[in-house]
């Protein structure tokens, strides 16, 4: 097992899901954290009919994410859906249905 920064998972799930991406889902803030990504997202996103403001993509043991979608109300949050075991190749159809939103045109 290779040692990285903190920022190197971070970093490497960033590039992963994409600029364009973030730019469609409205993201302005991104959080980097030594095993996850949390980013924010723009109005218009649902989740079993909640509205969904943050995501965070986690880095697992397995090499695969699991992507968590919430709401953050001042220091509030609630977690509104969660997936499991997604491989590199599926972030974006999972942060699509869970979120509502598109991440590509």
């Amino acid at each position: 097992m290779s040692t990285t920064t903190a920022n190197e998972v971070a970093e490497t799930i960033r590039q992963q899901i994409g600029n364009r991406a973030f730019f469609m889902l409205g993201t302005k803030m991104i959080v980097r954290h030594p095993d996850r990504l949390v980013f924010s997202i723009g109005s218009g996103a649902k989740c079993n009919g909640r509205k969904v403001n943050r995501c965070t993509v986690i880095l697992d043991a397995s090499d695969t994410y699991t992507v968590e979608v919430g709401n953050l109300t001042g220091v509030n949050y609630r977690t509104l859906g969660t997936m499991s075991d997604v491989y590199v190749d599926s972030l974006h159809r999972v942060i699509e249905s869970l979120t509502g939103m598109r991440t590509s045109l």
